[in-house]
């Protein structure tokens, strides 16, 4: 058996908060969600022991509140159905050719990321969550979960960050991150509590959230910069990893 130590620095945070990669997709993110009204987001991921990040080809282009991938699934279904007429699905539960195809070519649902990726390589685990609505940074309990969720099986810290679509130059964000020692049991009375005390808090100038890191922030337009009114340290973390003949133990 051997131990993985896994870092995630401030320096880490802060780097890829700003680079090119990170800034494009939060613009094309919020000029996506600012024209269709639909939650648009990113995820991010990392691998074990290095400090690549990975992010997909694709752009995650959800409902009106989370652009999660079964929340996206789920709209783009009502929505063939809506202008088609037509079931998406089969007797089989698999997707006709038809649905497919009106995905595939429908600039609402599929949304490239403007910049060359590595889709191809598969992250251990998701870093950054990013998801942008009109009209609000308070988290909601589909956000709270998302975070929640994400921890599943791993005891690492994925950081979810709300941004508010708008067209000002300052855009309002939002960090969370659950902080918990250890993975706390899926209780959706626990999260949903949790979620209302986060959105009276997103709305404070130091917020406060017993269990998690939180912070705001704001994205500047005209600088293209990411700007923390809190100390992103708070953030940043250390966590080992058991392997046992290849596989985590």
């Amino acid at each position: 058996m051997t131990i993985r130590i896994e870092r995630v620095t401030k320096e880490l945070l802060e780097k890829e908060l700003n680079s090119d990669r990170f800034i494009s997709g939060l613009e094309t993110c919020l000029a996506h969600t600012l024209s269709t009204e639909l939650a648009t987001g990113m995820i991010i991921g990392k691998n074990f022991g290095n400090n690549e990040l990975i992010y997909s080809e694709y752009l995650e282009v959800g409902d009106l509140v989370l652009c999660s991938g079964d929340s996206g699934e789920k709209y783009a279904i009502s929505l063939y159905k809506k202008e088609t007429g037509k079931k998406a699905l089969d007797e089989e539960d698999t997707p006709t050719e038809d649905y497919v195809l009106y995905v595939a070519n429908n600039s609402r649902l599929v949304l490239p990321h403007p910049m060359k990726t590595n889709e191809e390589r598969i992250s251990d685990y998701t870093l950054f969550f990013l998801n942008v609505t009109p009209g609000r940074i308070y988290p909601v309990r589909a956000e709270v979960e998302e975070n929640h969720l994400r921890r599943y099986k791993r005891i690492l810290r994925p950081i979810t960050i709300t941004a508010n679509a708008s067209y000002n130059d300052l855009v309002e964000l939002f960090f969370f991150q659950e902080n918990h020692p250890k993975l706390q049991i899926y209780d959706a009375e626990r999260l949903k509590k949790v979620a209302l005390e986060l959105a009276i808090e997103a709305g404070t100038s130091k917020p406060e959230v017993e269990g998690y890191n939180v912070g705001r922030g704001y994205f500047s337009r005209k600088s293209r910069k990411v700007f923390c009114d809190f100390d992103l340290a708070n953030f940043s973390y250390d966590m080992t990893e058991r392997v046992n003949g290849g596989k985590n133990a």
